[in-house]
């Protein structure tokens, strides 16, 4: 059978049933095919709004955003980009956390803040550890402006003129800040990612850490239940790898710091993966009679 066609749009969560689903020959990565090495990493609806905007050709994204976005310096946007997504099967978008990171009129990458902003600060002043921990967790992800800007402050005057992107460093700590949404306004942003790519969209609830007794820890209580409210509000399936964690057993599933796949879990999630995908193709006449036109 034709691999099902397929752009995804998530963190490492999502990559480990689709790389098992991609090893087996059952999807191809549309944007492989138009010179993409690799996929970046998106963890919000921000950053999949922007990334889908950064294919279509609608946005320019400098470079110093790249770099915290994960995106890199040398993509240079080709037509045929905008070709794939349009003609792909399915996009799956995994919604990582509902904590948009914001920075003028672009949404930024946490592990690429992490990274390239607090680590290599760290690196150079130790002490600063727990206020750079702080200021991540409690100004940015919690949406807590006083200690943001507070400790934002505190760490931009501490950057060492000769860091490695020192001035983006003070930007940064002084001007990015968490987004702290309401309902209507992840209903709002799914329904403009829907119409963006306007292609079969699958959203995928992602699930930040497991209690040992199962219950699910998000950067938010109730952020998996926001998710497919939204997704169900705006019309698009939704398909919860928790599910299929807890069917298959909870330590059976996740690694000890109950976070992160088991490997032997991956054919087992990627298998229900593409069956909802699956589903969710079969129900698409474009796509139906795209696949049989490649068939023949």
């Amino acid at each position: 059978m034709e691999p099902i066609d397929f752009v995804y749009l998530g963190g490492c969560l999502l990559s480990a049933p689709v790389n098992e689903l991609l090893r087996e020959g059952r999807l191809s990565w549309a944007l492989r095919r138009a010179g993409l090495r690799r996929a970046a990493a998106i963890y919000t609806l921000g950053e999949a709004i922007q990334f889908t905007r950064f294919l279509r050709g609608d946005l320019d994204i400098p470079p110093e955003i790249r770099l915290l976005s994960d995106i890199d310096r040398d993509w240079v946007w080709q037509p045929q980009w905008r070709a794939c997504l349009a003609e792909t099967d399915v996009v799956l978008v995994e919604i990582n956390s509902p904590v948009p990171i914001c920075y003028g009129s672009y949404s930024l990458n946490r592990a690429s803040i992490i990274t390239h902003i607090g680590e290599p600060l760290v690196a150079r002043r130790p002490d600063l550890k727990a206020v750079a921990n702080d200021w991540y967790y409690q100004g940015i992800m919690n949406a807590n402006n006083e200690v943001r800007i507070e400790l934002g402050l505190r760490l931009a005057d501490s950057v060492p003129d000769d860091m490695v992107n020192a001035d983006l460093a003070r930007r940064i700590f002084t001007e990015a800040y968490g987004l702290r949404q309401k309902q209507e306004d992840f209903v709002e942003g799914i329904a403009l990612l829907r119409d963006i790519i306007g292609r079969p969209i699958i959203v995928v609830t992602a699930v930040h850490r497991y209690l040992p007794d199962g219950r699910r820890i998000s950067y938010w209580s109730d952020a998996v239940d926001h998710t497919i409210a939204a997704a169900q509000t705006v019309g698009l399936p939704v398909f919860q790898p928790s599910e299929v964690v807890t069917s298959y057993g909870l330590n059976r599933a996740m690694k000890e710091d109950l976070s992160h796949y088991r490997e032997e879990f991956h054919p087992v999630l990627g298998a229900a993966l593409y069956e909802a995908i699956a589903e969710v193709v079969k129900k698409d006449q474009s796509v139906v009679t795209r696949r049989i036109e490649a068939a023949e």
